[in-house]
């Protein structure tokens, strides 16, 4: 075998070996990202059926979710009402939470999307976003 044949396949191994190390870490990116957005979906959701997670996003020092309320009606009469328990629901979520806790006050956010579900698809109505940080769970 002469030395350039050598090279070549040392360097075919070694991109071979590379791309399926990209590829893994890709895998496991995604699988981790999914085991996460299961968690989050059984806390804030509680198994209750008007309670929907449709959105989830863990990049960087934000978690993003958004969720769905159902049983509202199209156009929801004590929105006030609405925005006042669901501001109280997600403290006491992410406040309640060593874990959830811990993780804003190490300078992160979470960021929720309350929706309205009962909206037609092509006018989804968001109803406010509640971000919680460290100085939120005081």
């Amino acid at each position: 075998m002469n030395f350039k044949k050598v090279l070549s396949i040392i360097a075919f191994v070694i991109v071979t070996l590379n791309l399926g190390r990209m590829i893994f870490a890709d895998f496991a990116q995604t699988k981790r990202e999914d085991e996460l957005k299961a968690t989050f979906e059984k806390y804030f959701t509680e198994d209750d059926e008007r309670i929907k997670l449709v959105w989830f996003s863990a990049q960087g020092k934000t978690i993003s979710l958004a969720l769905e309320l159902g049983g509202l009606g199209e156009n929801p009469k004590k929105l006030d009402l609405i925005k006042q328990n669901s501001r109280a629901y997600v403290k006491d979520k992410v406040c309640s939470s060593q874990q959830l806790r811990q993780f804003v006050e190490e300078g992160n956010y979470i960021s929720v999307d309350i929706r309205n579900g009962d909206a037609t698809y092509s006018n989804v109505e968001n109803i406010m976003n509640i971000t919680m940080s460290a100085n939120k769970c005081v």
